[in-house]
């Protein structure tokens, strides 16, 4: 894995903490962070306290990009591979100093409390990722603001409380699968886009990246996505690309678009 600190980061709710990683460029290996840093998936996580935040800070690093991962019910993680792969080696190959945050959402992996209800929404994950968001910040001090959520993950990206963020990108949004989730509690995905749009200042705010061949939404309705606003979304499609990203021409169609929405 890409080197990356692994710690707990506060949830929105004050007694429950989530697992997170939080990947930095290769350098950092070199400096006095390099003992808090870990290269391992099975890495124990350790203390925020022990993260030397001037020394981050001194790095230079001038972006933050909070990513979301895919539902939790169907075995989504923040190791899946678009989150702790593709992501990650996007970014880094192309020099960009930014650190990216993910996190497991509540009950999963090492992350405490339990997953909200089907039907019931999102629950609280909205409102953790805004939290996740803030600690990293908190951390990192005055940085572009940039969120990346992976299908189950875009509800994320597009509901958290919004800050003063430069571009969001939406990674095979699966509006049609996961509409039965928010049938009894809001928002929808389709409310949170709406809003999104309604804050979007140009074309080039908002990114979505799909696949012809998705197994979950039909490219019909990905290509339809923003309805009459559709100029508002950056659409990045790629030919023949399943939900998964699976074949080797497919990951890298979605590293260079990360690397275009990220310059």
């Amino acid at each position: 894995m890409h080197p990356h600190i692994h710690t707990f980061l506060p949830s929105s709710s004050p007694d429950i903490s989530l697992e997170c990683r939080i990947y930095l460029p290769s350098a950092v290996t070199s400096t006095s962070l390099g003992p808090s840093l870990s290269m391992e998936a099975d890495s124990e996580p350790i203390p925020l306290e022990r993260i030397d935040k001037a020394a981050l800070r001194d790095w230079g690093i001038n972006r933050l990009i909070t990513a979301a991962h895919p539902w939790a019910r169907l075995g989504g993680n923040m190791l899946f591979p678009v989150i702790a792969h593709h992501l990650p080696r996007a970014v880094y190959d192309a020099n960009c100093p930014a650190a990216i945050a993910t996190f497991n959402v509540r009950g999963v992996g090492l992350s405490e409390g339990s997953q909200p209800w089907p039907g019931w929404g999102i629950g609280s994950d909205g409102e953790d990722f805004g939290a996740v968001e803030r600690a990293v910040l908190g951390l990192l001090g005055d940085v572009a603001v940039y969120r990346l959520g992976y299908s189950y993950g875009t509800n994320l990206v597009l509901s958290a409380p919004p800050p003063n963020l430069r571009r969001t990108m939406l990674v095979s949004p699966a509006p049609t699968l996961f509409k039965a989730m928010t049938v009894m509690c809001g928002p929808t995905f389709q409310q949170s886009l709406d809003a999104a749009l309604n804050a979007a200042p140009d074309g080039e705010t908002i990114w979505a990246v799909y696949g012809t061949s998705d197994e979950f939404t039909g490219v019909s309705t990905l290509r339809a996505l923003g309805g009459r606003r559709a100029d508002l979304i950056h659409k990045v499609e790629i030919e023949g690309c399943g939900h998964f990203y699976a074949r080797g021409e497919d990951g890298r169609s979605l590293r260079s678009a990360i690397e275009e929405w990220i310059a």
